[in-house]
């Protein structure tokens, strides 16, 4: 049985030698062509993946130059807080707003000026917000400018503790003193209006009250006698004096009604009694005589 052994005549041989060289050139070129191949892809796959990289890079450090002009340029101061409230980050505007800088800020514990009226519930809201990951709080309180004078801020806390790119509590806080001011003034004068519209009210109710009482009971006093009087014997003259009489009661009782409402806005106690309800409703539903007619002549 043959055996395929390498023979060196063999490449002495001129037709098999170029043949066979032939062969490891294409074989070698073949391969030669397929890394090449390979290695262009690879290359066209580097170069694509290192373009949208710096696509990336590019819009990160737009978005990052937008955020520092966003902060750097508001008139709002805006910081982040760690658990305990201390300051690890405090934009320039802070300045602008409690006189301080924002080195002198960090590391500060935000409770420290806050007036003491109100650090124990601004402490106790802010316990509140680090129990709830994501959560927004609005509050106002006071805090101590560094010339020593007392601001009304208001601040939005939102809870990004969680959050592995901020890991804190955010802080957008403005000062509201001005419109705290505006608002104390308006309240202020709703109150003087509301004071002088009342005492205006009540001096009417005792003009009014007291100029009515007298002739009223001057025309109450004098009917009453004359329908005592033994000389009234004509009916219609008794009708006309029942009317009188009635009709100056009940103006009677509306002048007591005015003026009690006039002692009880001055301050006036007033005291719980027992009533007859029948009784009660029987006298304010009780209508007047009838005028006599036009024909009978009082």
């Amino acid at each position: 049985m043959a055996t395929n052994t390498w023979n060196p005549a063999l490449l002495c041989q001129p037709g098999r030698g170029r043949h066979r060289n032939a062969i490891l050139n294409a074989e070698l070129e073949a391969r030669v062509n397929a890394r090449t191949a390979a290695l262009k892809k690879a290359n066209e796959q580097l170069e694509a993946e290192i373009q949208e990289r710096k696509l990336v890079e590019d819009a990160l450090r737009v978005s990052e130059e937008r955020f520092r002009l966003l902060v750097q340029n508001s008139s709002d101061s805006i910081s982040v807080l760690d658990r305990e409230g201390v300051y690890l980050y405090v934009s320039p505007a802070v300045t602008g707003i409690i006189g301080t800088t924002p080195q002198n800020m960090l590391g500060q514990l935000v409770f420290a000026r806050i007036h003491p009226e109100d650090r124990e519930t601004v402490q106790a809201r802010y316990q509140a917000l680090l129990r709830r990951p994501g959560r927004v709080e609005r509050l106002t309180y006071r805090y101590q400018h560094a010339d020593g004078q007392w601001l009304h801020l208001e601040a939005i806390w939102n809870n990004l503790i969680d959050d592995p790119r901020v890991q804190g509590v955010v802080a957008n806080t403005r000062d509201v003193t001005e419109r705290k001011r505006a608002e104390d003034t308006l309240r202020e004068q709703e109150r003087e209006h509301f004071n002088e519209v009342s005492q205006l009210k009540d001096e009417f109710l005792q003009i009014v009250s007291h100029d009515l009482k007298t002739p009223v009971s001057i025309t109450l006093g004098y009917a009453t006698l004359l329908m005592e009087s033994p000389a009234l014997t004509n009916p219609t003259d008794q009708q006309c004096l029942e009317g009188i009489v009635a009709a100056s009661r009940r103006m009677e009782t509306l002048i007591n009604d005015l003026l009690d409402i006039s002692a009880i806005n001055l301050g006036l106690q007033l005291q719980r009694q027992t009533v007859e309800l029948g009784t009660f409703l029987e006298d304010g539903s009780r209508k007047p005589p009838s005028p006599p007619s036009r024909k009978t002549s009082c």
